[in-house]
């Protein structure tokens, strides 16, 4: 009594040419005639049809084997259905998968870990794939152990590149040449995790409690987000004077939307087009800043803050930061964005952009319609108490002494209110005279 299905067998090959002649010389013997096979499957289908043809006439050579009614004839026909499977067309798995699970009831451990490859290509794991199903699972259950192989997914551990990313995540990088840079290669094939919002309504609450006079602007860039999905933000620029709190306004977004990454780039020592990257034929190639930014968050969708954005160099000998910023702000072209540095493609489409500026007079007009302007309010003395509040929790933060610390009462926050006026109600001032504050309250209490 035969123990191992044919199909069982079948599904063990690395490739399709030798899978197929592997079938086809099986059948010839079952059927004991090989001049059927070669009538209704000739050999010249195989080495010039297209795929179309040949599945047309794997199809009807399926139907003649049913018709022998064998339950060996069946065994064969889901060979010959498996032979039709196309892992860029997810279809194409169902009509034989539940037979092919069926008769492997019972195999070993290998041939059940190929059989779930397939069902995860059923399942439209490898819809990208260039390469068959044979090959695939090869890979993905032995690595790449033939020179053709090899040269197929050089550089990849496995199929991965291929893979249909999971929820919520994206495969930032999918091809790279064998020069890659070592620390790049954590990225090659990899589905990164796009950061998700959750529970934006207690968001929205705790930012307007921490600014009170920018509540408009929160509600606004709070628009872009939705509960449960991806957080990409419109890219736009906080416009205020100094000292309102903007930067830290962007830090605390971050922090409050699931802990986005957030890299700083100071458009102020910026003089050249260096934010997009150099060419790879440099001796100092380097990748683009927005690059870099998902390389150190390991995430697909981190905010890349461009503080004072309006003070970046406008000579445009080596490129302005100005121009070399607009292609990341399309998402049609920042998905399929060309890395110089790296020399491939990424997909950068899920970044978000947030600016700092003090004025944007002089920021050039395709820059300024592709950002929205924010103006972030200057704060004022019906602010304070809260605003105070806020400070002494983040001095609290970083020194524990200070967790016990009693609320300012009314005659500190009006001594406070009246230095911070001077100061023109800047939100770094305020910090400091609140600080100055609470050292003088310690200092009477020493004395007392």
């Amino acid at each position: 009594m035969r123990q191992i299905p044919y199909c069982a067998m079948l599904i063990s090959y690395d490739r399709w040419d030798r899978a197929c002649e592997w079938l086809r010389e099986l059948t010839g013997s079952l059927l004991e005639s090989h001049a059927v096979v070669d009538a209704m499957l000739p050999p010249v289908l195989f080495a010039a049809g297209d795929r179309a043809t040949i599945r047309a006439a794997i199809d009807a050579f399926v139907d003649h084997l049913l018709a022998l009614g064998e339950r060996e004839h069946g065994d064969l026909a889901v060979c010959w259905m498996m032979m039709t499977a196309d892992p860029q067309h997810p279809a194409t798995f169902t009509r034989f998968m539940p037979q092919l699970a069926r008769l492997c009831d019972g195999a070993d451990d290998d041939a059940k870990a190929r059989l779930q490859v397939w069902w995860d290509a059923a399942a439209g794991e490898w819809a990208h794939s260039k390469v068959s199903i044979f090959m695939i699972t090869d890979v993905e259950i032995d690595g790449p152990t033939t020179p053709i192989s090899r040269a197929l997914t050089r550089g990849f551990p496995s199929l991965r590149q291929y893979r249909k990313p999971m929820p919520n995540h994206v495969v930032v990088m999918r091809t790279a040449p064998e020069t890659l840079q070592q620390a790049w290669k954590p990225l090659l094939g990899e589905a990164l995790p796009l950061v998700v919002a959750r529970d934006v309504v207690g968001v929205r609450a705790r930012l307007h409690a921490e600014y009170p006079h920018a509540t408009k602007v929160i509600d606004q860039m709070l628009r872009d987000v939705r509960e449960d999905k991806p957080v990409r933000l419109t890219p736009t620029i906080l416009l205020g004077s100094a000292g309102t709190g903007k930067s830290r306004l962007v830090r605390r977004i971050s922090e409050e939307l699931g802990g986005l990454y957030v890299l700083r780039h100071d458009c102020a020592g910026s003089h050249d087009g260096m934010f997009s990257g150099s060419p790879k034929a440099w001796s100092s190639s380097q990748a683009s800043v927005p690059a870099k930014a998902i390389l150190q968050a390991r995430q697909a969708n981190p905010i890349v803050m461009l503080d004072e954005i309006e003070k970046a160099g406008s000579g445009t000998y080596n490129g302005r930061l100005w121009d070399s910023l607009v292609p990341f702000l399309e998402r049609e072209t920042s998905a399929r964005y060309r890395e110089t540095g790296l020399d491939t493609e990424l997909a950068l489409h899920w970044c978000s952009y947030l600016a700092t500026a003090n004025s944007v007079e002089g920021l050039p007009g395709p820059l300024l319609d592709r950002f929205r302007i924010l103006r972030v309010p200057a704060p004022t003395l019906e602010h304070l108490p809260a605003l105070a509040a806020q400070v002494m929790r983040d001095l609290a933060r970083h020194d524990e002494d200070r967790l016990h610390d009693e609320p300012l009462a009314g005659d500190e926050l009006a001594v406070i209110g009246r230095a911070w006026r001077a100061e023109r109600f800047s939100m770094r001032k305020l910090q400091r005279i609140v600080a100055a504050t609470l050292e003088v309250r310690d200092a009477c209490a020493r004395r007392h």
